[in-house]
């Protein structure tokens, strides 16, 4: 979650830069949705460094809570920064399933804790770390066929750190285009360019 963190606070630092673009003047819905989703990014990223370095509990039932949370953050995390995309990158829109291990993340959220039961997969929760997440799936109608399937959890966390902080370096340099052609504009109306 660093990759993330360090994305976060260099395009927030563009934003709230009052020598910038003047989105920190704006009082309307779009930047209370900023507001709220780069809270959202530093609270969920915070939050799921600070369960990872301590780790998941040994009693079986708080584990299960515990794995939950960890994925129900990193799913409104995702929301969070998805929100920022379409504030600030519209028309451009981007196809998140085409980055695996935040697609994985989703993945292993809804058919583990979100939805197993329409998926037909069975969380093991004596196996749950963040070195492996074991669950049961069935992969057709042969109830009698349950594939194990092991995932580990802290590879994915960090790969899918790397995928974020990229979405987010994007936003960042778009902002910095749009903000460089706007003020070459604004000193030399007849000649702007973007400059990078």
């Amino acid at each position: 979650m660093n990759k993330i963190l360090a994305a976060r606070e260099k395009l927030c630092a563009h934003i709230e830069d009052f020598s910038k673009c003047g989105w920190h003047e704006r009082s309307d819905t779009n930047f209370e949705r900023y507001c709220i989703a780069k809270d959202t990014i530093q609270d969920t990223a915070e939050g799921l460094m600070a369960h990872r370095e301590q780790g998941f509990v040994n009693d079986v039932y708080r584990r299960y809570i515990e794995y939950y949370g960890v994925l129900q953050a990193v799913y409104m995390q995702q929301d969070a920064i998805k929100t920022l995309f379409k504030l600030f990158m519209t028309p451009e829109q981007i196809d998140f399933a085409i980055l695996p291990n935040w697609q994985g993340l989703r993945n292993l959220r809804n058919d583990t804790v979100g939805h197993p039961v329409g998926c037909l997969k069975r969380l093991n929760r004596n196996g749950i770390s963040y070195g492996n997440v074991n669950y049961l799936w069935s992969p057709g109608t042969d109830m009698s066929a349950w594939v194990s399937k092991d995932v580990n959890l802290a590879a994915l966390l960090d790969a899918y750190d790397s995928e974020a902080a990229g979405v987010l370096d994007a936003i960042f340099c778009r902002l910095e285009e749009e903000c460089a052609l706007k003020h070459n504009q604004q000193k030399n109306p007849t000649r702007a360019k973007c400059i990078r």
